[in-house]
């Protein structure tokens, strides 16, 4: 029986699986986007784990674009989406995904106007982040960031926000 702070655990559409061959997450406390890799193979037979039999991988059929979440020792390390699902000959599956903000960090500034005169850099993230459904967080001084840039450019990565110099403003 494996350790619980030993498991790593994708859930998806309410199934968890966690009989992995290799567990991959990479996540850097700057970076806007969260990674992880899961490889396996597919079984001919249900499966005894942690959380009882699982179905066949050919059943489970785990697809690119599916929402997912993944646990590593019982703690939530990435909320996300499934990006690629690569099968080998040899009965092998792997699963490559990203982090919900992803959506966020490769989109343009989409916003009716495109001006944000008056509003701070937090005000600004929370009107371009908020179709995505990531949140965001202030790191620093309690003081008002200033808007250093008055409009946004429609090139601009929707992640990418200016900041003051001694703040950091983290999506996700």
């Amino acid at each position: 029986m494996p350790k619980p702070q030993e498991i790593a655990v994708l859930n998806v559409n309410g199934i968890k699986f966690d009989d992995w061959e290799s567990v991959w997450v990479q996540k850097q406390w700057a970076e806007a986007v969260h990674w992880f890799r899961f490889t396996a193979a597919e079984r001919d037979m249900l499966v005894a784990t942690a959380q009882g039999k699982v179905p066949l991988w050919t059943r489970l059929q785990f697809k690119p674009d599916e929402a997912c979440s993944i646990m590593l020792a019982g703690q939530l390390a990435i909320t996300g989406f499934i990006e690629t699902r690569q099968v080998a000959y040899q009965h092998g599956v792997m699963l490559i995904g990203k982090s919900a903000t992803a959506q966020a960090a490769k989109s343009s500034v989409d916003h009716k106007t495109g001006n944000f005169d008056k509003k701070n850099v937090v005000q600004v993230a929370q009107e371009v982040i908020s179709a995505y459904g990531v949140g965001k967080k202030v790191i620093g001084s309690r003081r008002p960031l200033a808007n250093r840039c008055g409009s946004c450019s429609p090139r601009r990565s929707a992640i990418a926000m200016p900041n003051a110099k001694s703040h950091f403003l983290r999506i996700g």
